[in-house]
């Protein structure tokens, strides 16, 4: 009897270390499947924050390439200032030779017009310089050359618009003295609206001049 207690507590004995062996076992297998779960969970994440910065990065590139764009119409602005010397020597040639017999308002009046195209060539060749810099890419061949203007690379897109409107009041300025040298070929009603065109622009840029006067310089609280 006692021979067979002691077997059946032998027995016993050993089923309680297997059991427990698979138990430990199990809790390993547990805990490395639960390892792998996670390794998959955050390479997953860093698989897809991978992904996104890829596409942000090349939206960003089409985006910021866009601006070339821009680059064909520029050139149409080169087109438009040969277009006013063409007209400027058009007009040149058609005078000249009648210059001794010109009266005096009139030959007023052709000059008045050529200075006009002048000022619309400038302010063209303003709007191309400072709109390319300001927008599209730096003139890196003009940034040690001898002629290159001293207000180009310092004018900002605010300072672009003050230059912009500056030119346009020359130019009206241009157009009302010409009306006033031939006061006789134009109405009342003509007169007024030139005035008006005028102050209007005038009013215009001195309400610019104003607001990027406040935009450089804002109140101290």
């Amino acid at each position: 009897v006692l021979s067979d207690a002691g077997h059946r507590l032998r027995l016993g004995k050993q089923t309680s270390q297997r059991c427990g062996a698979s138990a430990s076992a199990g809790e390993a297998n547990f805990s490395a499947m639960r390892g792998i779960g996670f390794g998959f969970g955050f390479g997953g994440i860093f698989l897809s924050w991978g992904i996104m910065k890829f596409i942000e990065n090349k939206i960003e590139v089409l985006i910021f390439g866009s601006r070339w764009l821009l680059a064909p119409l520029y050139l149409g602005i080169i087109l438009g200032i040969m277009m006013i010397g063409v007209k400027f020597f058009q007009e040149m040639i058609h005078y000249v030779p009648l210059v001794v017999t010109l009266e005096t308002p009139i030959l007023t009046n052709v000059v008045l017009e050529l200075v006009d195209l002048i000022l619309t060539a400038n302010l063209l060749l303003i709007f191309l310089f400072s709109g390319y810099e300001n927008f599209i890419s730096k003139i890196g061949t003009a940034e040690s050359h001898e002629d290159r203007p001293s207000w180009m690379g310092n004018v900002d897109y605010g300072g672009l618009k003050l230059k912009v409107i500056g030119s346009i009041i020359a130019i009206t300025s241009i157009q009302l003295l010409k009306a006033f040298v031939n006061i006789k070929a134009y109405s009342r009603e003509e007169l007024i609206w030139l005035v008006a065109l005028h102050f209007t622009f005038l009013a215009s840029g001195l309400a610019f001049s104003l607001m990027e006067k406040m935009a450089h310089h804002p109140k101290k609280t």
